[in-house]
C-alpha cells in the first residue's frame, strides 16, 4: 500500500485529509473499572514544583454515549486543587481527563490492559504567564505512577468549556476510494480500505485518534491531544473554539528509534522514506517518511494490540522528553456544530490561504483566535 496522506493540526483539513482511527485491533469492549495515581515535576520554565493526581473510573456512564465511562479525579498543583473530569473508552483502552484555572489547562492521558492495569500516562499542560496574557505555552511531562496523598480542599473546574452535552465519544468512517484516469478512457474508482476518526471530547480538551485501515492490512495512524483555550457561543448549537497543543518535532531517525525500542524483541523492520524491499519482508513492518507520515503492517494480533499502546501511551512523545527534546505551541481554531438532538457533530477548520497553500495551524493564540474563514468544504460531521 503505497498511497498516504500529509497531515496537520489536530484534524487535518478535508483537502489532505487522512483520517483518525480508534482501534487497530478489534478489541472487545473491555470495561475494567480502574484507579491511576501518580506525580510529575513541573521544569523550571515553569517555575518548578511536584504535580500530583489521582483519577479513577466509574463503573456506569449516566452520559448518553453508552460506549464510553466517565472518570473523575483532583489535580493539586501547589496552591491550586481542582477536580478532573474526563472519559475512558472501553475500545482502545485508553482514557483522558482534563481540568481548568484561568492560568492554566491540564490533560492527563493514559492506557490500561484488559484487567485496568495501567500502562502508563501523560500530563500536558498550557500555561499563561497572567490571566490577560494571550502567551501560552504547552508542555508534556512524564507521570511517575505511584500513591500520592492531596492535601488541598477540591474546587470545581473552571467553569465554561466544552458543553456537557458535547462531551464523550465521537466517531467518523468512510471508504477509502482512489480514482485513476488512463489515457482517454472513463475514471475508475478502487475501494482500498476505510478512514476512521475517533474523537474524545471533555470539559477542557479534545482527543484525536486517527488511521486508514486498508485492505491489505496496513494502515497509517496518527493522533493529538489539544487544550480548549477559549469558546464562544455563536448559537445555542454552534461554537467556535481556539484550541492548543505541544508538537514535539522528531526527526525520522528518532520515529525509528523509539519504534525499535518500544517494540523490542517483536523481530520488527523499519523502513525510512523507502517501500524498497517491502514486498519482500517477513513479520511486522514500520515505514516512515520525512514528511511525518507512516504506514504498518504485518502485525500479528498482539502485535496490533501493542502498537495500540504505543500510540494511547505517547510513546513517541515519551521518547522525545527523555532526549530532551523541547516542545514548541501551536494554535488552531475551529467551529462545532451540532444538530438538534445533538446526535451529530460537525467540525468545521478555520484556516488561511497564502499562495495557494492552506494553513491550520499557527504559532500564536492572536493568530488563531483571528480567524474568519472557513468552509463547509473543510469538515467533518462525527456521530455518537
Amino acid at each position: 500500500m503505497k498511497n498516504r496522506v500529509k497531515l496537520f493540526g489536530i484534524i487535518a483539513l478535508i483537502a489532505i485529509m487522512g483520517f483518525m482511527g480508534c482501534d487497530l485491533n478489534g478489541h472487545k469492549n473491555y470495561d475494567p473499572l480502574f484507579s491511576v495515581s501518580g506525580r510529575f515535576d513541573k521544569n523550571a520554565e515553569l517555575g518548578g514544583g511536584e504535580v500530583r493526581f489521582k483519577l479513577s473510573a466509574a463503573a456506569n456512564s449516566a452520559r448518553s454515549v453508552a460506549t464510553s465511562n466517565t472518570i473523575n479525579g483532583v489535580i493539586e498543583d501547589g496552591d491550586i486543587t481542582i477536580r478532573l473530569s474526563g472519559t475512558y473508552d472501553p475500545d482502545t483502552l485508553s482514557y483522558n481527563a482534563s481540568a481548568a484555572a484561568s492560568i492554566i489547562r491540564y490533560t492527563i492521558s493514559g492506557a490500561v490492559d484488559e484487567k485496568g492495569n495501567s500502562l502508563g500516562s501523560t500530563a500536558t499542560l498550557l500555561v499563561r504567564g497572567n490571566e490577560t496574557s494571550d502567551d501560552w505555552q504547552a508542555f508534556t511531562f512524564i507521570i511517575t505512577e505511584t500513591a500520592v496523598t492531596i492535601t488541598g480542599t477540591p474546587e470545581e473546574s473552571l467553569a465554561g468549556g466544552i458543553p456537557a452535552f458535547a462531551r464523550g465519544i465521537w466517531n467518523f468512517s468512510e471508504k477509502i476510494i482512489i480514482t485513476t484516469v488512463e489515457n482517454d478512457q472513463p475514471p475508475v474508482d478502487e475501494e482500498i480500505g476505510t478512514m476512521t476518526i475517533k474523537v474524545m471530547a471533555n470539559q477542557w480538551d479534545y482527543i484525536i485518534d486517527q488511521a486508514n485501515i486498508y485492505d491489505d492490512e496496513s494502515t497509517s495512524h496518527y493522533n493529538n491531544k489539544a487544550a480548549v483555550l477559549e469558546i464562544s457561543t455563536i448559537s445555542s448549537t454552534v461554537y467556535d473554539i481556539v484550541l492548543s497543543y505541544p508538537v514535539y518535532e522528531a526527526t525520522v531517525e528518532q520515529r525509528k528509534a523509539s519504534i525499535e525500542a518500544y517494540f523490542m524483541g517483536q523481530n520488527i523492520t523499519v523502513l525510512i522514506d523507502s517501500w524498497d524491499g517491502f514486498d519482500n519482508i517477513q513479520g511486522p513492518v514500520v515505514v516512515l517518511f520525512k514528511d511525518g507520515s507512516s504506514s504498518f503492517s504485518g502485525f500479528t494480533d498482539a502485535g496490533w494490540k501493542l502498537l495500540d499502546q504505543y500510540f494511547n501511551t505517547d510513546a513517541l512523545r515519551q521518547y522525545l522528553i527523555a532526549q530532551n527534546i523541547d516542545p514548541v505551541t501551536k494554535f488552531e481554531k475551529a467551529r462545532i456544530a451540532f444538530s438538534k438532538n445533538n446526535s451529530e457533530m460537525t467540525w468545521m477548520s478555520y484556516y488561511e490561504e497564502k499562495e495557494e497553500e492552506i494553513n491550520g495551524m499557527f504559532d500564536t493564540f492572536a493568530e488563531a483566535k483571528a480567524l474568519t474563514l472557513f468552509s463547509d468544504g473543510f469538515s467533518i460531521t462525527f456521530i455518537r
